[in-house]
């Protein structure tokens, strides 16, 4: 008979992830142990291993499970307008939150990531792939400069998607600089221009 999942299985399973991508992120993930992260979680060994069956296994569900937050959170505001520029500006936003809210997570993507199996790595890598193949579409639509120069356009979607996502290396948020207000900053540097649309315009302080 197959066992039956408590009802706070995945509720547990958020507690363990937040608590590993903690340690992994200050010790590193090679330097952190389960017993380390059991203590941490105020459990067993052999409690975490009902969750996940290996640090390897916590390592891929916690980037593949992030990955594809930041996809769905990209491809909703890529969605949310028409208008490209809208569309980059809302994607900018969204990245920004993300990054303010998930700063444990991205330095564990970027260098992290190679702990994986080739396999894994690769599924992962694959979606941060197509987020840069819609960035460089939208840069497209919204310069069109870089009709004579198409080598420029994945260039420009590394240089954006770079701009928001290390921010978790120094923006603590609480300052005078908002989330919003860095992104829509960055929007402005990729369309060429300091003055954000009256929309975007109207809700700065």
């Amino acid at each position: 008979m197959a066992r039956v999942r408590a009802k706070d299985y995945d509720d547990k399973q958020r507690e363990i992830t937040a608590r590993a991508a903690e340690l992994f992120t200050r010790q590193g993930y090679h330097n952190t142990s389960m017993a380390e992260l059991a203590k941490a979680c105020g459990s067993s060994k052999a409690r975490l291993y009902h969750y996940y069956p290996s640090k390897e296994a916590l390592l891929y569900h916690m980037l593949s499970d992030f990955i594809k937050q930041v996809c769905a959170a990209s491809q909703r505001a890529l969605d949310s307008s028409p208008v490209p520029q809208e569309a980059l500006r809302s994607l900018a936003r969204a990245l920004m939150e993300l990054s303010t809210e998930h700063h444990d997570l991205y330095p564990l993507l970027f260098n992290e990531l190679d702990a994986l199996p080739p396999r894994q790595r690769d599924q992962i890598r694959a979606h941060e792939r197509k987020l840069v193949t819609q960035v460089t579409a939208l840069l497209a639509k919204v310069r069109p400069d870089l009709v004579t120069k198409p080598h420029h356009r994945t260039p420009l979607a590394m240089i954006f998607l770079g701009a928001v996502n290390w921010t978790y290396h120094w923006f603590a948020g609480g300052g005078r600089l908002t989330a919003e207000e860095f992104a829509d900053l960055v929007t402005d540097i990729m369309l060429g221009t300091r003055t954000a649309p009256p929309a975007a315009a109207g809700k700065r302080r």
